[in-house]
């Protein structure tokens, strides 16, 4: 038995014409349904359940504003699951390219020694700093 969602929940409320007296009771009773099982769930993350239902059947976006609660078969205490899981809509790199490009990478060789060098005298530096600690300890 699959998970019961809020936001599926939440999602028939938008389908609920209001108008007439027989849609507004079962708005009211999607809402109360909603609150049995999610209600202190809600809360706990301090979102007002009425408020969201309004601003649902409003047309508000549903994943937008429910969090992606869900309530195990069986279970009372439902749990939250990452929101705004997207699938990718354009076709992976891998399935794109037929063969892997040829890459050439240019090192600029006076460039290259010219930090080799401000490495070296760092380390220099470092090892001159030490020794004069050292001596400066043992006297």
């Amino acid at each position: 038995i699959p998970n019961v969602s809020a936001q599926g929940e939440f999602a028939a409320l938008a389908d609920i014409d209001i108008s007439s007296a027989a849609g507004l009771e079962q708005y009211n009773t999607q809402v109360a349904n909603i609150s049995s099982q999610f209600g202190d769930a809600f809360k706990d993350k301090g979102l007002d359940l009425d408020s969201l239902a309004s601003n649902i059947q409003a047309g508000g976006d549903v994943g937008d504003l429910i969090p992606n609660f869900q309530l195990p078969d069986g279970e009372t205490i439902p749990i939250e699951l990452p929101s705004n899981i997207a699938f990718p809509s354009v076709e992976g790199i891998k399935e794109k390219l037929e063969s892997i490009p040829e890459f050439k990478i240019e090192i600029d060789s006076e460039e290259l020694k010219n930090k080799a060098q401000e490495a070296l005298d760092a380390i220099d530096k470092e090892k001159i700093k030490q020794e004069t600690e050292s001596l400066l300890t043992l006297v």
